[in-house]
C-alpha cells in the first residue's frame, strides 16, 4: 500500500495523493515532493517569517 500525503502551502491544502502523484500534479521531481516534509526545510522556511511555503504531511489511514 502506498502512503498518502497532503501537500500545503501556507494554510491551503493543494493536493492529497502519493508522493508520485503529488510530484506529477505539481510538474517537481519527488525528490523534491519528498524534501518538503524535512526538518531543515521547515527550520529554513521557519527562519524567513513568510509562513507561505510548502509542507507535506503524512496521512494516517485507518484500516477498516
Amino acid at each position: 500500500m502506498n502512503n498518502i500525503y497532503a501537500l500545503y502551502k501556507g494554510e491551503k491544502l493543494l493536493m492529497i495523493g502519493t508522493i508520485k502523484e503529488i510530484a506529477k500534479h505539481q510538474n517537481i521531481k519527488e525528490k523534491t515532493v519528498r524534501y518538503y516534509q524535512t526538518p531543515a526545510h521547515l527550520r529554513r522556511n521557519e527562519k524567513s517569517h513568510i509562513g507561505n511555503y510548502k509542507v507535506l504531511v503524512k496521512l494516517e489511514v485507518e484500516d477498516e
